[in-house]
């Protein structure tokens, strides 16, 4: 378990500051802790989120921790664009789209 940014795009940091054991959960399952509120009112700043390791999301606008090129990270809705393509879409008006 380690912390992503739910903001503006930040640095990628592996500092994993625990393990969840949850049964019937895989080494493909990781969990995050959420600082920020581009998010809010959804997922608030310190809730813990379970995620699947995957390269594309299982459908339009699901909820990804997101590695942008190698050094920068976010938490956001991800919409494909086209086939080369997404948007980072916060739930919090108040952020900006990220294409």
């Amino acid at each position: 378990m380690g912390s992503i940014r739910a903001g503006p795009l930040s640095e990628a940091v592996q500092e994993p500051e625990g393990y969840l054991p949850l049964h019937g959960f895989y080494e493909d399952h990781f969990a995050l802790r959420i600082s920020g509120d581009s998010m809010a009112d959804l997922i608030q700043d310190e809730d813990v989120v379970l995620f699947k390791r995957q390269t594309v999301p299982d459908f339009p606008g699901q909820i990804c921790a997101v590695r942008v090129e190698e050094d920068d990270a976010t938490l956001k809705y991800v919409d494909r664009l086209d086939e080369d393509h997404f948007a980072l879409r916060p739930h919090n008006p108040l952020y900006p789209v990220v294409e």
